[in-house]
């Protein structure tokens, strides 16, 4: 009787240990699935902000918009840094120094704003698929002939 009862309680140990561990994982997942998904958005829209105001198709690309999407970026960079696997890191760290360079240098001319805004815009896709990867979604290759 005794030994039924530590029988009992090893075994609804293990039960909730494991349950505490899976809850732990999918909490994590969608952590890393929100950040990856708030960055993938900042980059992508600083991209898109820098080609409309190329092709003079939108609004000015106001500086408070500019520093507003590098802060977010920036703040959002930590974070993948902590939980990223090393191909998203690296991506990453790609896109942060190219925005860094546009901030600092300054786009001089309308060539080098796109310059910056299509290796931004690759950037941000290829980031995308790193992360669809190491979250264990399908891969979308859908800006490749």
């Amino acid at each position: 009787m005794i030994s039924g009862a530590i029988l009992g309680l090893v075994g609804n140990y293990w039960i909730e240990t494991r349950r505490w561990k899976r809850e732990d994982r999918i909490r994590y997942h969608e952590d890393r699935y929100r950040t990856y998904t708030d960055f993938y958005k900042a980059a992508s829209d600083f991209s898109s902000k820098l080609w409309l105001d190329v092709v003079d198709e939108g609004p000015d690309f106001v500086e408070e918009d500019h520093r507003q999407l590098v802060l977010k970026l920036m703040n959002l960079k930590p974070h993948i840094e902590m939980v990223a696997s090393t191909p998203v890191r690296e991506v990453a760290r790609q896109i942060t120094y190219q925005i860094e360079r546009a901030a600092v240098d300054g786009p001089t001319s309308i060539n080098e704003e796109a310059g910056y805004a299509n290796v931004i815009g690759k950037l941000s896709n290829e980031f995308a698929e790193a992360a669809r990867k190491e979250l264990g979604m399908a891969v979308i290759n859908s800006h490749k002939t």
